[in-house]
């Protein structure tokens, strides 16, 4: 009788639940027969295997036991949270949560990153992607992977990251998870299901062998599901081929079908957030393996992969911490607790149907946050890849001058952010200064006293930082990913965010500092209420301002930096991580009003991960197209509404409200003069009397508005006019893209037809001249004159050639511009050298 038999006694008898008898009767046929695949009879496959399942089901009975108490640990903290909410704030309560918890990912995710510091600031990619110190950099991947290597130097850097990664773990198995230790397991892989589902599995197996036929997978790191134990003892031989092959054809069914295809329940924990637990990844016996399969069938760089994995780590502790591990299931609880709330109470149906639009826009924002759904199939990745790749290189063609209007708008939000905290912004303007007079000297982008407090400038991991405050995207083609990164460091966009962002962190860390002698009662009072609709309580400010977390710079001057404090502070592991995260996030919160880059509440109605489309269906390319360059409009819009919020009363907040119209009027016009002189145009005329237009202009341009600014002022962007500007410049391109080759046709079927194609070849010429002066990436760079050499060098050359009229085109539209701006140009259209210095008069 074996024990197969036993569990249909019991379900027959009722002792045991019918589903749960037969999931436990398949693990132990599959455990048998996976024993008797490996040479054993059947009867000491059924014995062993019996042993396994009880082993395998205590360990998940405990796994489980500790998940639900710490969910309902977790739970009960939001319960409280929302006991103590007044009637007006359950109408927002949920999406208020969800962007506490998309600021807690954020500064876990900068502390991370500043726990590999040392590593980030010496093998970090260049303009080209290439990765600085790249013979060091191998050796750290073979450190990672268990290779011992005579670079002390490596090894140490790997120890780091080792340290920083297993810190990951234990903060989310504190929260519920069940990841299990394991060392020098490398680096996550990400497959290419596209290159994968193209090969047979012979083929793609093949390639998980070396050419001496031995494995390249290390069998002792990959965990039996079933059976809890390595598929390969230390020291023992490989699991036979036979297991090999089965194992395999199941993570390439997995690749090439999705993972919901094969429905196998044990030993696979369900749930979002969940599938980190699952063991049944490749790990690779050495770097060279990792990369010699990540070129066959893998996505990006081993730098890439690294950092990858730590952020996707931090956001899903970030999770676990606010919702559970199951983060789904976690908002709903918080839904259910809001609804028995104003059920119980009987509070107006108002604030009920508020509540419920604000959860599902939560909800929208919960998928932001997540990776997304991959496209549906191989057109779909095509289409995808394509579009992607297209906006990439709009990207670097429409923001080449993105510098000019952001680093005047952001110092000025930031500004206005640190005196609603009643904070200093001298201080701010004075670390930005010498950060960029640093990054300048291509020093880097922190200085030794900002890395010892666990800051480090975030394009070091992520050189797409800059362009992601404008738009995020589906993996393009490396090129154009290159193209727009090159684009916003060229221009110095990438340093000014980074500098920029560390500087409002540093003055907040300042300003606690400071008054780490004062009660809570006795902080300023706007810093004191904000901290309070935080979340910070008398009591964590207590915690925060120990003597022992201060950090003391050279100068004498104190900071509570929370990165530094995190490991300087006395108390418990828990209390640590929440008061961690409570004043980073904080942080992280001030930092985004001030730099405005994808608020999480705007991207929740413009991205088209929240409304659950893929990447290359239609509705997912038309919105992703509209959404371009608006996101950190709105993202503008939200800040400067909610800081007007932040002051108490109506006066102060008139007096805002002046400011910031006055401030942005100056971020207007200085936009706008720098713009003109860079385009080879003199200053425009700013007298009202005579170009009342100016100022309209120049305040509508201000604050980081500059495309609407061009829409409203003259009814066009640089992608086209308002309805362009609406839908994004994607159908324009696409409107474009016909043009030219209506263009192309006209000219061939001249031709072939025999006739004079002179017309049409100049038509098509003129045609080609236009899209190569708007869509060139990097054209309008201020290295370039801001457009001005490449414009009058290359373009107006060009179309002068082509156009016999067009010398009289470019006459008439500088005299237009000379009577609507007042401005003539120093570098006429017309010339191919500038004719004398701009009139700055």
């Amino acid at each position: 009788m074996t024990i197969s038999d036993c569990i249909q006694e019991a379900i027959d008898d009722g002792h045991i639940d019918k589903e749960r008898g037969e999931r436990a009767q398949q693990m132990w046929r599959e455990m048998a027969d996976r024993y008797q695949s490996a040479g054993y009879t059947r009867h000491q496959a059924e014995t062993m295997a019996a042993d396994d399942l009880k082993e395998a089901l205590k360990r998940e009975a405990g796994a489980k036991q500790h998940r639900y108490l710490a969910t309902l640990s977790i739970l009960r903290d939001r319960e409280l949270e929302v006991s103590k909410l007044k009637p007006e704030q359950i109408k927002s309560h949920a999406t208020e949560m969800i962007e506490r918890l998309g600021h807690e990912e954020r500064g876990l995710s900068r502390y991370f990153m500043g726990r590999i510091g040392q590593f980030l600031n010496e093998h970090h990619a260049d303009l080209l992607g290439r990765i600085s110190k790249p013979a060091q950099w191998m050796n750290i991947l073979r450190e990672l992977h268990g290779q011992a290597t005579d670079d002390e130097a490596a090894k140490a850097l790997a120890q780091s990251i080792h340290a920083a990664r297993e810190e990951q773990r234990l903060m989310y198995n504190a929260q519920g998870g069940n990841i299990g230790k394991l060392d020098n397991w490398g680096l996550a892989h990400s497959h290419d299901r596209v290159k994968v589902s193209q090969v047979s599995f012979e083929n793609w197996y093949g390639n998980l062998k070396r050419p001496d036929g031995t494995s390249r997978i290390d069998w002792t790191k990959i965990e039996d599901d079933l059976t809890g134990r390595p598929l390969q003892a230390e020291g023992g031989p490989e699991p036979s081929e036979a297991l090999q092959r089965r194992f395999l054809q199941e993570i390439k069914d997995n690749i090439d079908y999705g993972k919901g295809s094969k429905e196998v329940v044990y030993g696979r924990n369900k749930g979002s957030g969940l599938s980190i637990e699952n063991s049944r990844v490749l790990h690779f016996k050495s770097a060279d393996d990792w990369i010699a399969y990540n070129k066959a069938f893998g996505t990006g760089t081993p730098f890439n992969a690294l950092v990858s994995q730590m952020n996707s780590m931090s956001r899903r502790i970030t999770e676990a911490r606010m919702l559970s591990v199951n983060g789904d299931a976690g908002l709903d609880a918080v839904r259910q607790m809001l609804a028995k709330r104003v059920r119980d109470e009987r509070l107006p149906s108002e604030i009920s149907d508020s509540m419920e639009g604000n959860v599902q826009h939560a909800e929208r924002m919960l998928k932001v946050l997540r990776p997304g759904v991959g496209p549906k199939g191989r057109f779909s990745r095509a289409a995808a890849s394509f579009f992607a790749t297209t906006r990439e290189v709009m990207n670097a063609a429409f923001l080449d001058r993105s510098v000019i209007i952001s680093s005047l708008s952001d110092t000025n939000l930031s500004r206005l952010g640190l005196q609603t905290l009643e904070m200093n912004p001298g201080n701010m303007l004075t670390t930005y200064g010498k950060l960029m007079a640093e990054s300048l000297k291509g020093g880097g982008l922190t200085h030794e006293e900002l890395l010892q407090q666990g800051w480090i400038g975030q394009a070091l991991a992520n050189p797409h930082v800059a362009m992601d405050r404008y738009n995020s995207e589906y993996p393009a083609h490396t090129v154009a990913k290159l193209l727009s990164n090159a684009s916003m460091q060229i221009q110095g966009h990438l340093a000014h965010t980074d500098n920029i962002q560390m500087a409002i962190q540093h003055e907040i860390a300042g300003t606690w500092g400071a008054a780490a002698d004062k009660t809570f009662d006795e902080l300023a009072p706007r810093l004191r209420a904000e901290m309070q609709k935080h979340g910070i309580t008398a009591g964590d400010w207590d915690t925060f301002r120990q003597p022992a977390g201060i950090y003391t710079a050279a100068n004498g001057a104190k900071f509570l930096t929370p990165f530094w404090w995190r490991h300087a502070a006395e108390g418990a592991p828990d209390v640590i991580d929440r008061t961690f995260l409570k004043f980073q996030s904080f942080m992280e919160k001030w930092t985004e009003m001030g730099v405005p880059s994808r608020n999480l509440w705007v991207s929740g109605i413009f991205d088209p991960k929240a409304h659950g489309m893929t990447p290359g269906s239609l509705p997912y390319e038309f919105l992703k197209s509209a959404g371009m360059f608006k996101s950190v409009i709105g993202s503008m819009m939200v800040s400067q509404y909610r800081m007007a919020m932040a002051h108490p009363g109506g006066w102060s907040r008139v007096r805002f409200v002046a400011d910031l119209a006055a401030s942005n009027l100056m971020v207007g016009a200085m936009a706008l003069q720098i713009n003109d002189v860079l385009m080879g145009r003199d200053p425009q005329a700013m007298d009202p009397r005579t170009h009342p237009g100016f100022i309209a202009h120049a305040f509508i341009r201000g604050g980081a508005l500059g495309p609407i600014g061009d829409v409203l002022s003259v009814g066009s962007s640089p992608w086209g006019g308002i309805a362009a500007y609406v839908a994004g410049p994607m159908p324009q391109a696409s409107q474009d893209a016909y043009n030219l080759a209506f263009k192309a046709s006209s000219l061939l079927a001249a031709w072939a037809m025999g006739g004079a194609t002179s017309k049409q070849r100049s038509a098509l010429l003129k045609e080609m001249a236009h899209l190569g002066m708007r869509y060139t990436p990097m054209g309008q760079t201020p290295l370039l004159a801001g457009g001005a050499a490449m414009d009058r060098l290359i373009w107006d050359q060009l179309w002068m050639a082509l156009d016999p009229e067009a010398v009289k085109a470019m006459e008439k539209a500088a005299r237009r511009r000379t009577k609507v701006y007042g401005d003539g140009e120093w570098w006429p259209s017309t010339s191919p050298l500038p004719t004398r210095l701009p009139d700055l008069d």
